[in-house]
């Protein structure tokens, strides 16, 4: 299915591990969509609960266009994004639209997404009191190295949906309902499943958005979330936009789009590889 707004095709990209029930939630209000997604395809990283189970259920439904990769191991969140939006990419998909199994959006979430001309879109979390509990940033100083916490503002300061601007800026995001164009991808390439299972998000908004002047988010999508882990935030509402360009994260410029794009000057690994456009080196 189409956009009118747009006319691009959307597939909606889901990692799931261990948490069949919260998958169980996810899946039906993808089903509830408004706006019927092209393709959903969920990254099972080797679940060892009912996961599978629920996605063979799920199939003979027939409510969504459901395609289930089962890994032979866990890669972590950071692999399994790599792996789904790789394959929503080589699948041809305009847009993608990234998010974990606790995530629920509403109804007309991705209708409002769609209907956004922006390279990069998210949803913005609200926990199930109305609370906005969105960890994006709009300040993450990565130019001091030695502070502990470069994130010194967040859109949840605003307090509720409701006292946000129409648009923020914002300077990362996460997975949890964030929506990319198939041309981001050409250009700074896939999220780096070495970090497994944490960040890989934020470098990835961090290339996005790196050397590019419009960054921002606006109060107009809605998910939530069942999740009452520690470790994940609850929720969703409105929409950002992330301006992209295809330079690292220190500005050094690149030409190849692969998972990584970061320069040796700013990843601190022994893993790295030349780049055929400068000869500085690069991770693998």
């Amino acid at each position: 299915m189409t956009t009118v707004e747009t006319g691009e095709t959307v597939a909606v990209v889901v990692v799931t591990f261990n948490r069949a029930a919260l998958l169980t939630g996810m899946l039906d209000g993808l089903a509830a969509l408004e706006h019927r997604p092209d393709a959903v395809i969920v990254v099972d990283n080797h679940s060892s609960d009912h996961t599978p189970q629920v996605l063979a259920d799920e199939q003979a439904r027939g409510r969504l266009p459901l395609q289930v990769i089962r890994t032979e191991e866990n890669l972590g969140g950071a692999g399994g994004f790599h792996l789904g939006l790789r394959t929503a990419y080589e699948q041809g998909w305009d847009r993608a639209w990234l998010m974990d199994d606790d995530v629920v959006p509403a109804p007309d979430c991705l209708s409002v997404l769609m209907a956004q001309d922006e390279d990069c879109l998210t949803s913005v979390r609200e926990d199930s009191h109305g609370r906005l509990c969105e960890k994006a940033a709009t300040r993450f100083d990565l130019t001091h190295p030695w502070a502990i916490k470069p994130k010194t503002g967040m859109v949840e300061d605003f307090g509720t949906r409701a006292a946000m601007p129409e648009r923020v800026e914002v300077e990362n995001v996460a997975f949890e309902g964030f929506m990319v164009r198939r041309t981001v991808v050409e250009e700074i390439g896939l999220p780096d499943p070495s970090y497994f299972i944490f960040y890989d998000d934020v470098d990835f908004a961090i290339r996005a958005a790196a050397g590019a002047s419009g960054r921002s988010a606006t109060r107009c999508s809605c998910a939530s979330s069942t999740s009452t882990s520690s470790t994940t935030w609850p929720g969703g509402r409105a929409s950002t936009c992330i301006a992209t360009s295809s330079r690292c994260t220190c500005g050094t410029a690149r030409t190849q789009p692969s998972g990584s794009s970061r320069c040796s000057s700013c990843w601190p690994s022994s893993c790295w590889r030349p780049c055929a456009a400068d000869g500085r080196r690069r991770p693998t």
